[in-house]
């Protein structure tokens, strides 16, 4: 499990990365997508770097209010 879990988050990291590199581009198309994307992209962020031990963890990106 921690194998998958660890080549999980070296995907996420890749494909933040990746995004982070075309915004400009998708800013200058449509600010209203281009907001709801930040958006995704904080929490994307923020599920990259916890640790296990954190407290207050993101379990899920479409419903962050989720608690374990």
């Amino acid at each position: 499990m921690r194998k998958a879990v660890k080549r999980q988050r070296t995907i996420l990291g890749i494909v933040l990365r990746e995004i982070k590199r075309k915004l400009v581009t998708a800013e200058l198309e449509c600010s209203a997508s281009f907001q709801h994307l930040n958006t995704l992209l904080e929490r994307a962020q923020r599920i990259h770097q916890q640790q296990p031990k954190d407290k207050n963890k993101l379990y899920a990106l479409h419903a962050p209010e989720v608690e374990c």
